[in-house]
C-alpha cells in the first residue's frame, strides 16, 4: 500500500510541477477548476495520436474486403459497392492478404 501511495504521490507531484510551469503556481483547492483539465487534455490528445484514423470511407473499403471474404460474387459486389467498373470493386476496394489466399487454396484441396 506505502509503494501505491508513493507512486500515486509522485504522479500528483508531477502534475502540479507541469501545471505550475506551464500557467503558475496554484492552490490545492484549484485541482478540479485548472489542474483536472489540463491533465485530461494530455490524455486526450494522447489517445486521439494514436488512434487510427477511421472515416466512413475506411470503412465501405472494410465492407467489400469482408463481403468478398465470405463469398459474395465479385458482380453482385460490384453493383453494391456502385462501381461501374469491376476492376475498381476488384482491385481498389478488395483487400486481402495472404491469410486469405492460403485458406482459399485449403478449401479447394479438400474439396478434391
Amino acid at each position: 500500500m506505502a509503494i501505491r501511495s508513493a507512486k500515486i504521490d509522485q504522479k500528483a507531484g508531477l502534475i502540479w510541477a507541469i501545471a505550475d510551469k506551464l500557467t503558475g503556481p496554484y492552490k490545492p483547492h484549484e485541482y478540479g477548476d485548472v489542474i483536472l483539465p489540463l491533465y485530461e487534455d494530455l490524455i486526450v490528445s494522447c489517445l486521439i495520436q494514436r488512434m487510427p484514423k477511421i472515416t466512413p470511407h475506411v470503412c465501405r473499403h472494410t465492407f467489400c474486403s469482408n463481403m468478398a471474404k465470405s463469398g459474395m460474387t465479385p458482380k453482385t459486389l460490384q453493383y453494391i459497392m456502385g462501381h461501374s467498373d469491376i476492376g475498381v470493386t476488384l482491385n481498389t476496394y478488395t483487400h486481402l492478404i495472404f491469410d486469405d489466399a492460403k485458406e482459399e487454396m485449403e478449401r479447394l484441396s479438400k474439396a478434391q
